[in-house]
Formats: structure tokens, sequence, C-alpha cells
């Protein structure tokens, strides 16, 4: 597929899915550790930013639970281990344009949920989404936790009992779902020195971690037959070509069906210079 045709595939895609008469247009960014989905969540609103709307984003790590006291093995990847009735509960506050949202953080290094903090709505035009399981948000079926539980390894999940419909349904959103990838090995180089780093893993946390790393992006992200993703990108962020490509077709969306004003776009201060454009002042 030749670079025109990709990008008005990726029109047509974004168009179809907000392009509707929902108040809030969701953009749900899921993919494996490392894949780059807060930098692309980052990017995006940068983007809402200088085209004027205004956006929220949701960061599903921050409704990780507090990890037990019993220096147990915490397997991050898991999803129950994610506050999901917390989950729902704000993306209801959003649909139904409630006055005041309940969130929560977590941080990695002393691996502690604190909450709720309670907010005002800025009821927002986009929602972000971004997370590991972020699609099964807004897909048919969810996770069955009497099957789906933190204390089971995923070598006793019997996935063909690990599903249930969505009790969720949303009013106001319309929805595009944008799946990220990332190689095995990129993953495992990645995560090690991050997770050192940022996270203050010792070398043992971080070895049990890798070792279901990979096994659960293929069990749970990669389930593309449960969450069907509209978009994926390929290698995730380090796919500059395609990334840019998606930013011209936002661009474009916006410009076609969201009144955009290219030179009012062009003019804002929040929008970083061409290169060429820095030589011509310099």
């Amino acid at each position: 597929m030749t670079s025109s045709e990709m990008e008005t595939n990726l029109l047509d895609i974004i168009t179809s899915k907000l392009n509707t008469n929902k108040k809030i247009k969701v953009i749900a960014i899921q993919g494996p550790s490392t894949s780059g989905k807060t930098t692309l969540s980052f990017a995006l609103q940068v983007l809402l930013k200088l085209a004027n709307k205004s956006c929220y984003v949701l960061n599903l790590d921050d409704f990780f639970q507090t990890k037990p006291q019993n220096d147990e093995f915490y397997d991050y990847e898991n999803p129950s281990i994610i506050r999901w009735d917390k989950v729902f509960h704000l993306l209801k506050s959003f649909d139904e344009e409630r006055e005041v949202l309940e969130i929560f953080k977590f941080k990695f290094k002393n691996s502690l949920s604190s909450g709720p903090i309670y907010i005002d709505n800025p009821k927002p035009e986009y929602l972000i989404v971004e997370g590991l399981h972020s699609h099964y948000l807004f897909s048919d079926e969810f996770f069955c936790f009497k099957e789906v539980k933190f204390n089971k390894s995923l070598e006793q999940i019997d996935f063909d009992v690990a599903f249930k419909k969505n009790p969720m349904n949303y009013q106001n959103f319309s929805v595009l779902k944008i799946g990220l990838t990332i190689g095995k090995n990129e993953m495992i180089e990645i995560r090690s020195k991050r997770d050192a780093k940022e996270r203050s893993f010792d070398d043992e946390t971080i070895r049990k971690q890798l070792e279901y790393v990979w096994q659960g992006t293929e069990k749970w992200i990669y389930n593309y037959k449960k969450t069907k993703p509209d978009i994926i990108i390929e290698n995730g962020t380090f796919n500059f070509e395609c990334l840019n490509l998606l930013k011209m077709c936002f661009i474009k969306y916006w410009v076609q069906y969201e009144g955009l004003n290219m030179n009012i776009f062009n003019l804002s201060p929040f929008k970083v210079p061409e290169f060429t454009d820095c030589e011509k002042n310099t």
C-alpha cells in the first residue's frame, strides 16, 4: 500500500468513527508495555491543543490497585489488578456530563494507589483513554473476574471462560481504537532499563516481571478478535512514517468536518516550527 493509499484509508477510518452526532470523541490507545502509548497520547494532546480542541486524558495505570503487603509477585499485565469499577464510574461521569469527577493516582515506586480525588468535569470534546487494556472498555466482551484473578498465572486461566458480555453502554461516545505493537526483544530491552531507573524495581523483580510481560501481551493485548482495533500501528511510536500520516489525517479531518482554520492552526504558539522556518529566521 502506498503512502497516499494509507493516508486515504486512515482518513476514512477516522471520519467513520468520529464524524457522528455524539458529544464526546474517544480515542482509545492500547498497546503493550513500551510501545509508546503515553508518547502517542501526549502527541495527540499537543495536536488537539493546536486545533483548539478541549481534551482530557484517562490513563488506566492510575487505576492499578495498591500492591498487597506480602512481597508476592504482582503481574501488572493481569487485567484484574485494575480498579475497573472506578474506571467505569469515571467514564459514566463523562458520558452523563456529571459536574464532578472522581479520579485516582498510582505510584510505581511504592506500588501505592491514592484517591479518590475530586475535580470539576472539564466536559472535553475529546477523551483519550490509554492503557494496556483500554480497547476492552469499548468492545463487545469484557473480562470475567470469576476466572481472571490477580493471583492466577496465565497458565491457570481458562481463556474459554475468561470473557463475558460487556456490561457498559455509553450514549454520548464515538470511539476510535488505535492499537500499537512492539517486538519482543525491543520490549524487553526498553522495559529492563525503564523499570530499574524509573520504577525502582530490583533485578529479581524485573526478571520475574519480564517472564510474564510477553505472555500477557500475546494473550491479552494482541487479542484482536476481542478488541477489534480500528487502526494498528506496527512498531508503535517508532513508526515515524505512520505517525506522520496519522497526524495529517487528524488535521484533514478537523478541517473538513470540524471547521479547523489552518491559518489559526499555523499561528498557534504551541506549534513547533519546521526546521526550514528556523533557518529562515537565523
